[in-house]
Parts: structure tokens; C-alpha cells; sequence
């Protein structure tokens, strides 16, 4: 947990949120955020690159 703590405290500002008050529940949230974040990032780069492949 308190290494979860440390990245996320790395990675993401806590505008009111002290590091030391973040629960489980938050790390899973924040974490599953930043998951869907790299998917999407992710799916749009095939999509692009399928794009570009049918364009040549």
C-alpha cells in the first residue's frame, strides 16, 4: 500500500487530498483511471496506424 502511495504521489497531484489520507479504494480508482487513460491512448494509436496503413 504505502508503495502504491509513493507512486501515486509521484504521478498525481492531490490538490486536497493529503498523501497520507488516500484509502485502498482511492489507489484502486486512481489506478484504474490511469489504466483506462493508456487503453484509450493505446486503441487510438492502432486506429490511427490503421488509417495510415489504408491510406498508402
Amino acid at each position: 500500500m504505502n508503495e502504491c502511495k509513493k507512486y501515486l504521489g509521484r504521478h498525481y497531484s492531490f490538490q486536497d487530498l493529503n498523501i497520507d489520507n488516500v484509502s485502498g479504494g482511492d489507489v484502486i480508482i486512481m489506478l484504474s483511471k490511469r489504466l483506462s487513460m493508456l487503453e484509450d491512448a493505446s486503441l487510438n494509436a492502432h486506429r490511427r496506424n490503421a488509417m495510415l496503413s489504408e491510406s498508402v
